[in-house]
């Protein structure tokens, strides 16, 4: 199975999700911190340094979302993904209301160390990485 995954400056690569899966499955991750915020129309969040590694999630509201200058127009159920020390920068459109989920990730077992290095050269994490489902699913 192939997803697109939107990098750069306007142009994309196509990654096997079997290639992403072999990354995560071979990673532990830590979840650093979980941060709700709610932005009100017009409202800026300008110049932020992401702590760690970061999956934004948009759950209301829509949004023009900057990683390190790359645009990206978020809406209910984007995921976005930025990587630690990169420029975040927010515009709320009317509103906006997000999750950011700080982590860092790490090999699972220290004899795995290796495999992670070659996996990361060959498989290198994009940032941003925006993804947004193809169907929205309706929680009832």
């Amino acid at each position: 199975m192939d997803m697109q995954f939107g990098i750069g400056k306007g142009w994309a690569k196509r990654m096997k999700l079997d290639d992403h899966l072999l990354l995560w499955n071979q990673s532990s991750v830590k979840v650093m911190d979980i941060r709700h915020r709610s932005m009100e129309p017009g409202e800026e969040l300008l110049g932020y340094r992401l702590p760690a590694n970061v999956f934004l999630y948009a759950t209301r509201g829509n949004a023009q979302v900057r990683i390190d200058g790359v645009a990206h127009e978020a809406q209910r159920f984007h995921v976005l993904h930025g990587g630690k020390g990169a420029c975040l920068d927010i515009a709320a459109k009317p509103s906006f209301e997000y999750y950011m989920i700080m982590y860092k990730a790490s090999a699972s077992f220290p004899s795995r160390q290796e495999f992670m290095r070659t996996c990361s050269k060959i498989i290198s994490w994009p940032s941003p990485l925006p993804m947004r489902p193809g169907v929205n699913l309706n929680a009832k």
